[in-house]
This record gives C-alpha cells, structure tokens and sequence, in this order.
C-alpha cells in the first residue's frame, strides 16, 4: 500500500532536511532516506501501563508489533534497525526522538502480511548523531492512514550510550564506569593516534593498544588484567572512517608510576591542519547510595600542522603527563 502524496512523499526525500536532528532515519524497503517533517509527532499520547492493565486499547491506525536486537545504542552509532508491523488501515509510520528535534520521520508501510491477519510491515535503521541525548531515551512510533490521520502512538525504550566509554553507567548509575577513560577528538578527518608513555617506556599506539608490559596475538593480552589500559579504536585509519575520536581505557586505576600523553599526526589526509581536544574522564561515587558517576576531570585543546605528519616514524606532540598513585 502506498501512502497518498498528501501525507507523505517519501520518494526521493530531500536528503538535506532533518541534518541537525538527534536521529535520521532510513527506509530499508525503498534503500532512501525517510521523508522529514517539522513539527509534533501527531496521534494520541501512548498508552499508559495502567490503562493497559485495565484493558484500554489503542486508537488505529496503530503500531501492533515493533522489534529491535537490542535496546542499546550509542552516541554516534549508524545503522540501529527497528522492524515492526501496524494494523491494516496503516499507511505510513511517523517516528521521533522523544524530548528533542524538530519534527518526525514519515516511512510508508509494505504490503498485507497474510500470516499477521493482514498487517503491513515496515523496516528502519536510524543514524544517532554525535550529539543525541544520552542515556534511557525513547523513540516514539505511530501509524497514520492514508489521509494522514494517526491513531495511538508507542514508545521504544532505548539506552543510548555516550561516545565516552561508560560500561553503560549512563543508564544504569548502579554499574561501575571504567576508573579512567583517556579520550581524543579532533575536527579534520585526519588519521591523528592517541599515545601513552607508561611508567615501564612502552609506548601504547594503534600497533601496540595496551599498557601491557608484553601482547599477545593482535596486541591484545587474554586475558585482560583490568588495570591495563586498552584502545579501544583506530580511528580514520587510512583516511577513511571519518570517526574522529579514539579512547584509551582503564577498567581499574592505572598501575602507580608517572604516564606522558601524545597526540600523534600519523596522516594529514592533505588536510592543512587539525585541532584536537584531550580529555580525562573518571569514576566516582554518585549522589545516591550504591550509585556512579563519571567525571571530566582535564581537559586540554590544540592545533597540529598537516606538515607534522610522520606516518608513524617518531612519537607525536606532547600534551599532559599524570601520575597514578
């Protein structure tokens, strides 16, 4: 069933619109963007578990099944797919990030499914920019019929990590976040590599991604000693991730002794320059009993000149030292 042009004009959707949102979202069946509409997310509120309970029904068109691998994601992270089915007098399924943005996503719905008495499918993945709000967040559905009126909307639980690695602390506060998390970010796509001088002289880079005294097969110790610090990427390696931020992390504080940290241009990627923000994030204990937190505890910027670039051959700029006592 296809949806009237009135409501939603999905095909060849202007890839510009909706470029700031919290999320951006994709037609698997149509292999396009969905079409991006300002505005409210139209339809009844969703239904509360207590009316559920009491045996309130939805308004239709309605969303009658909806499915996801899992219910985490990160900042960031691209590709997240929701498949779900609504009931037969849907034509297309509205979607938002709940609590921030600017509008919705419109997606028409697939053909009757004879097995689901006739319901009609549809299949998403949805970009989360750099920026989401992180945390227990939701995204909200509803389904609309063809001439454009929606019935209850329905919520999707989801927990979206920050691009700092936190163990999932963010939605969890009772999980412990890793003791100490070194991260690097930069504004270029450039391959610029984090670089740690441990106490012992080794020093931790893409070939080398642990504070391990000796590696083993992929330069990753097994098992893993939680008081070694691990890269957790390379990031835009060869030029072409586009990622932009690498960590290193430590799962308990980091061994006693003195640590020198470098930010190493490895390829300019024939970009000028690039500017870099180091930063330190730590555990600690939260405001409520059995709870964590984590917090920036430094943070330093710079610029690096694309004529630094070594290809690896010798360290990279110094930027701070610490001691772990």
């Amino acid at each position: 069933m296809l949806l009237a042009l009135s409501v939603c004009a999905c095909s060849g959707a202007d890839p510009t619109r909706g470029g700031s949102e919290p999320i951006r979202v994709y037609d698997v069946l149509l292999k396009e963007q969905a079409q991006f509409k300002s505005g409210k997310l139209p339809g009844r509120r969703p239904l509360t578990d207590e009316e559920v309970a009491q045996g309130a029904k939805p308004a239709t068109p309605n969303i009658t099944s909806l499915t996801s691998q899992n219910g985490v994601t990160s900042a960031g992270a691209t590709g997240k797919v929701l498949t779900g089915r609504a009931s037969p007098t849907a034509a297309a399924v509205g979607i938002e990030f709940v609590g921030a943005g600017s509008g919705y996503w419109l997606v028409p719905v697939g053909s009757p499914d004879p097995m689901n008495n006739g319901e009609l499918a549809f299949s998403v993945t949805v970009d989360f920019s750099d920026g989401v709000p992180t945390g227990n967040q939701r995204l909200r559905f509803v389904a609309l019929d063809e001439g454009g009126r929606a019935g209850t909307q329905f919520d999707q639980p989801l927990c979206i990590a920050p691009l700092i690695p936190d163990n999932l602390n963010a939605c969890r506060p009772t999980i412990a976040p890793p003791a100490l998390v070194l991260s690097l970010d930069w504004d270029r796509s450039v391959d610029l590599d984090l670089e740690l001088l441990t106490p012992e002289g080794k020093l931790v880079d893409p070939k080398h991604p642990s504070t391990a005294p000796s590696e083993g097969d992929g330069g990753i110790p097994t098992p893993l000693a939680p008081d070694v610090g691990v890269l957790n990427r390379d990031s835009n390696a060869g030029c072409v991730d586009g990622h932009q931020h690498e960590d290193l992390v430590f799962q308990e504080k980091p061994p006693k002794g003195h640590y020198l940290v470098y930010a190493n241009l490895f390829d300019s990627c024939g970009e000028a320059a690039v500017r870099f923000v180091l930063s330190f994030h730590a555990s600690e204990t939260g405001k409520h009993p059995g709870t964590f937190e984590v917090v920036e505890t430094y943070r330093t910027s710079g610029e690096i000149l694309g004529i630094q670039e070594n290809g690896g051959s010798g360290r990279g700029l110094y930027l701070t030292e610490f001691d772990s006592k």
